[in-house]
């Protein structure tokens, strides 16, 4: 929706407008004549030129959006939502409203219909925009014909009495799209005379089932960025993505998960929480320690051993640790004899909790002098342990 993404086709986004007032009136609210739809309709990408006509067929009066591209029905502009949404009035309350159905046609070759909205307090970080519930796609033929779409923005883990909707953005995109980068959007995909007709949009309430989420607890407890973790509870929402899960302040993706347990990647230090639709929020009595990435191997013992020959030495221990020293689990470490004979009870090993690896090694048979090198895949040096065989 940035400004810079202009190359993005086929997209309209429905900003919401109406007042209190008006919503207090009703548990609907209709946009149906051409009029009422042509006041709320803008355009963002004004390097492309975009048609918004009336027309009328059999079944009534309708505007038509061509070509398919970046437009929006609302008030505010687009450099206002960019650059602070939480000043923008809010355009549609949960406690009034909660889904939309649209009734629109088009005749472009996608079959399904995404979209995304942003709420008073979403953010922008100068790239795209945080905290950003998506919808489940809907499918939507490029028959010709008038198809009815309902989004429900209960659906998100966002969607509570602190998140008024300021706009509702639907577009034509990748099955799997579920974020704002563009390398997930349909790109010049669109023909200049694809086009979309509009017929109504309904605001309305739909019954909300509210989960109250319990955290047990998360495992493994320190991780480096973005590694699996993986949160154990009670009343998490299916699909799994419908959850928001935080670690501390920044949300992290969720990759997949069941009614008692999600998995998903770590995104900072602090306690994790895991909010449902409706806004029940759990968070964990304890924090989640953010791991740096591994700048020494260290050793920790059974350097400088001697045994007679054949004899079975105490472990040969190493520490991978990050740039605080804080040991690091799960990092791989390889063990191999460098120079001399004998043999290691393994290869390699996988650091526990503490960030430490170890091998064991027999002496050879004869008198002699035993080095075994060590090394981990993303640091450029290497530990020597050295042993020796000493004759009888």
């Amino acid at each position: 929706m940035k400004r810079k993404n202009k190359t993005i086709r086929a997209l309209f986004i429905f900003l919401l407008g109406y007042s209190t007032a008006l919503a207090a009136q009703s548990q609907n609210t209709v946009f149906s004549s051409p009029d009422e739809l042509r006041q709320w309709v803008n355009v963002i990408d004004d390097s492309k030129p975009v048609s918004i006509q009336t027309l009328q067929d059999q079944t009534g009066s309708y505007i038509r959006i061509s070509p398919a591209t970046n437009v929006y029905i609302g008030r505010p502009s687009s450099d206002q939502i960019e650059n602070n949404t939480s000043s923008l009035p809010a355009l549609m309350t949960p406690a009034t409203q909660n889904a939309i159905k649209i009734r629109l046609r088009h005749t472009t070759a996608f079959k399904q219909l995404c979209g995304f909205w942003l709420h008073q307090t979403t953010f922008f970080d100068g790239e795209h925009y945080q905290q950003v519930p998506f919808f489940d796609p809907q499918p939507l033929p490029g028959d010709g014909l008038w198809h009815e779409l309902t989004f429900s923005l209960t659906d998100s883990p966002l969607f509570d009495a602190q998140s008024d909707v300021i706009v509702v953005n639907f577009g034509f995109f990748d099955p799997g799209f579920q974020n704002l980068t563009a390398s997930n959007r349909l790109l010049d995909q669109t023909s200049s005379t694809a086009y979309i007709d509009l017929a109504q949009i309904t605001f309305f309430s739909v019954p909300q089932t509210l989960s109250q989420p319990l955290i047990s607890g998360f495992t493994p407890a320190r991780a480096r960025y973005r590694s699996p973790v993986k949160v154990a509870g009670s009343g998490f929402v299916q699909p799994a993505g419908h959850n928001a899960v935080f670690f501390g302040t920044k949300q992290a993706t969720v990759l997949s998960g069941d009614a008692s347990s999600l998995t998903v990647q770590a995104e900072s230090d602090g306690p994790i929480s895991v909010r449902v639709p409706g806004g029940a929020t759990a968070t964990s009595t304890a924090s989640f320690t953010m791991l740096g990435p591994p700048r020494n191997l260290v050793k920790v013992s059974g350097d400088l051993q001697s045994g007679a020959p054949g004899a079975v030495l105490q472990a040969i221990v190493v520490k991978v640790a990050d740039t605080d020293g804080n040991g690091l689990p799960a990092e791989t470490i390889t063990f191999r004899i460098s120079s001399g004979a004998g043999s290691l009870s393994n290869a390699t090993a996988t650091t526990d909790d503490s960030g430490s690896a170890s091998t064991v090694l027999t002496l050879p048979a004869n008198p002699g002098t035993v080095q075994v090198e060590v090394q981990h895949p993303e640091l450029h040096s290497t530990i020597v342990f050295s042993a020796v065989a000493t004759a009888h």
